[in-house]
């Protein structure tokens, strides 16, 4: 029995973003834990979430996945649809979440200047 692959050679041009992203996210954690601030730890979240728009966005333009190797044809037609929309969903929630973070920093930061 062969094992034919689902992912292109894309996924070889999209690995060094989350490479990248989980880089950066361990050196943050790191950094939160060393400077414990409220207004540090939210400005990393909404950090975080702005890696993961950029990553999944990343993985929606370079799509690296075969969906060729799908031996079912109706499958193959309605998968890729699929992992698209949850991508987009996903990139929609992550964006949506930085907002709410951004907002919340903002919020704590005003309280801090006026009083």
């Amino acid at each position: 029995m062969t094992r034919i692959s689902l992912l292109s050679d894309g996924y070889f041009t999209w690995l060094p973003f989350p490479v990248t992203a989980s880089i950066v996210v361990i050196i943050a954690n790191v950094a939160m834990m060393i400077y414990p601030r409220y207004w540090f730890r939210q400005g990393a979240w909404v950090s975080f979430s702005l890696i993961g728009v950029m990553v999944t966005v990343s993985l929606l333009v370079i799509q690296p996945f075969d969906f060729n190797v799908i031996p079912n044809v109706r499958a193959a037609g309605w998968v890729p649809v699929a992992v698209t929309v949850f991508f987009i969903l996903l990139a929609v929630f992550y964006g949506a979440t930085a907002a709410v973070l951004g907002w919340q920093l903002r919020r704590c930061l005003r309280r801090q200047k006026s009083g």
